[in-house]
């Protein structure tokens, strides 16, 4: 499946976020362009990645990757 996805033309990245605390990079999130068969006016996104360091993990970084990435989605 994500080989799949890295060769659809339509699977375009969309938005890429970036965690740090203390200038050290510790998450990483990926948006990309999805479209729905059969409702091509309906604008989509699926996100895939989403990694944290293991050692920042439970620490509310990946939940506030994703926030930060929907609210600049429906800006």
């Amino acid at each position: 499946m994500t080989r799949d996805l890295l060769v659809d033309p339509s699977a375009k990245p969309l938005l890429s976020l970036l965690a740090f605390i203390d200038g050290q990079p510790v998450g990483h999130i990926l948006f990309s362009k999805a479209t729905i068969v059969g409702a091509p006016n309906i604008k989509a996104s699926f996100l895939a990645p989403l990694a944290v360091i293991p050692k920042f993990q439970k620490q509310e970084v990946g939940g506030s990757l994703i926030k930060k990435g929907l609210e600049l989605q429906t800006q």
